[in-house]
């Protein structure tokens, strides 16, 4: 079956991106994605309580990397581009960690606070302000610690 859709796509006018643009299948997908809505939505919000609860115990850093990756993935695609910067922070702090890393606290729990008013308040600050704010203390910490911020990440 799965052939045979390919098949079809690559014989669309256009090749595949021209199947992909045609304004129906457009339609279809964002219908798709709208029903969704309420799921994602819903997922995010616990996912941020997982994050923040996890944080103000200071457990699991692993977990908490993990569930920011989740909430970043979905935070664009729901109309919530500020919450997926602050995820993508959370997320940035996590990689290239050293052997013996011991997670700064302090940041962690804001950027899990920034988290959870972002999600409740999308609008107040802009994402390019949450990324300045972000990048700035992500560039503080991570320098502490020997590393640095992967370039684009935030």
């Amino acid at each position: 079956r799965r052939e045979a859709l390919f098949r079809r796509i690559a014989g669309s006018k256009g090749g595949a991106a021209g199947r992909m643009l045609d304004p129906a299948i457009l339609a279809e997908a964002e219908g798709k994605l709208q029903a969704l809505r309420p799921l994602a939505v819903a997922e995010m919000e616990t996912a941020i309580g997982r994050i923040r609860t996890l944080a103000e115990h200071k457990s699991e850093i692993d977990d908490i990397f993990a569930a920011a990756h989740e909430v970043r993935g979905m935070a664009g695609a729901y109309g919530y581009p500020g919450l997926g910067v602050v995820a993508g922070a959370i997320r940035a702090y996590g990689e290239n960690r050293m052997d013996g890393f011991r997670p700064d606290w302090t940041l962690v729990q804001l950027l899990a606070q920034m988290l959870a008013r972002t999600f409740e308040h999308p609008d107040t600050q802009p994402p390019a302000a949450l990324a300045a704010i972000c990048r700035e203390a992500l560039g503080k910490v991570m320098g502490r610690e020997g590393r640095e911020l992967p370039v684009g990440a935030v």
